[in-house]
């Protein structure tokens, strides 16, 4: 079973580009279309729509030899 992005003009609505899981279906879904970013780093801002995205920045965010774009 596959799963297609709910949004029309979105690259992964085409079922040759789709995903395998419902999560990751969820999860690009809120990345790339979602404009509620719960999640947001208090150190550079950053915003984020999945926590397990924001929570792998704070790992990283402000350490030495690395910048957030």
């Amino acid at each position: 079973r596959v799963f297609v992005c709910p949004e029309p003009t979105c690259l992964h609505h085409n079922p040759s580009h789709a995903l395998g899981d419902l999560v990751g279906i969820k999860k690009h879904f809120r990345r790339k279309h979602s404009s509620n970013k719960q999640w947001t780093c208090e150190k550079c801002s950053k915003a984020y729509a999945v926590q397990s995205d924001y929570k792998a920045h704070i790992k990283t965010c402000g350490t030495r030899g690395h910048t957030c774009d």
